[in-house]
């Protein structure tokens, strides 16, 4: 697959879910939400943010760093997004439940940077 071919790709996949996203937004009620509803939609939040956010530092990686590989490209920028929306998806839940504190954000972030440095190391080092 080229990387034209997988940002067409992504470009679909996130158009749909931004679409689904919407029509979640548009068509449920989140005072009367049952559980199924309001998973669906925090996964087309998800989705949908994966597919922006993985293509918007696609893009910046490719202008910044034009001799990097376009696979190490695409697979950072992946990587760094679902990082993200994780970040942002369970601030969201957190907000929900009231759980909601600057320390456990904190605590959030240092566990992803963590988990990022830890996987950069090792493809680093193999």
């Amino acid at each position: 697959m080229t990387l034209r071919q997988y940002f067409i790709f992504m470009l679909f996949g996130t158009t749909t879910a931004l679409i689904a996203f919407l029509l979640t937004i548009w068509f449920i009620n989140p005072d009367t939400a049952v559980v199924y509803q309001k998973c669906l939609f925090y996964s087309a939040l998800f989705l949908s943010g994966i597919g922006f956010f993985s293509l918007l530092t696609l893009l910046i990686r490719r202008q910044i760093a034009r001799e990097e590989l376009a696979i190490t490209s695409v697979k950072i920028s992946l990587r760094q997004s679902l990082w993200l929306n994780a970040i942002l998806l369970i601030t969201l839940l957190l907000l929900r439940a009231r759980l909601f504190s600057w320390i456990s954000i904190l605590i959030l972030i240092g566990i992803f940077f963590a988990l990022e440095f830890f996987l950069t190391e090792k493809t680093q080092k193999g």
